[in-house]
């Protein structure tokens, strides 16, 4: 059917023609007529993207929310706190040393025993040799007292060497059981430690005595 457009200077269905003023009023309104359509028309142009930007945001945050992906949120274990407690020494704790052998403990034994009997028969010529030296005291040298004197002297530095031979022997363990055991004390060095401090209190004490005597014959 051939739709038929009515002029805007002619009344609505009969076609005749519209006084001025009138025909002015119509085409006024028709012209606001189009201009709302074309309104229209823009804003809903204008808010078709707004409309599917939103549509894309709610979809978007419906797969965020059924996703299975793991989170990206910090984790405890990342957070420093200096909280974290040392783990424990599981170092092994290393064996305690065995006792002193029953071989080195008699052989210490032994080297004491014989300081002690030297330094007892070294005290009998040291008062046999105090008592000449005080005899030969003024006289002259090579006189019987001054002669006799010098022998007790030499029987005297004599028998000091048996407790000097013994120490020799301990120092000789001594060294052998420290470059076995470099940093501290094992019983086998506890013991031979003991040992040498008897034996060389008995040595210092010869050595002083002898050089007192010398002294005295020397006048």
């Amino acid at each position: 059917m051939k739709k038929t457009r009515i002029s805007a200077d002619r009344a609505p269905f009969t076609g005749a023609p519209m006084p001025p003023r009138l025909a002015c009023a119509s085409c006024y309104g028709e012209r606001m007529i189009r201009a709302s359509l074309r309104l229209r028309r823009f804003a809903a142009a204008r808010s078709l993207p707004i409309l599917s930007m939103a549509a894309s945001s709610l979809l978007l945050a419906g797969c965020v929310a059924n996703s299975s992906y793991p989170s990206l949120a910090q984790r405890p274990i990342e957070r420093i706190d200096n909280s974290l407690t040392p783990a424990p020494d599981t170092a092994p704790t290393p064996p305690a040393p065995p006792p002193a052998s029953s071989d080195l403990t008699t052989r210490l034994a032994g080297l004491v025993k014989y300081a002690k009997d030297s330094d007892s028969q070294f005290q009998t010529l040291r008062a046999d040799a105090d008592r000449k030296i005080s005899a030969a005291s003024g006289t002259s040298l090579g006189s019987d007292s001054w002669g006799n004197a010098q022998v007790a002297m030499a029987q005297l530095d004599s028998a000091r060497g048996g407790a000097s031979s013994a120490m020799a022997d301990l120092d000789a363990l001594y060294s052998d059981a420290r470059d076995h055991t470099p940093v501290g004390d094992t019983p086998s060095l506890q013991a031979i430690i003991a040992a040498r401090e008897t034996v060389l209190g008995i040595v210092t004490a010869e050595n002083a005595a002898v050089d007192s005597l010398s002294r005295r014959l020397k006048g």
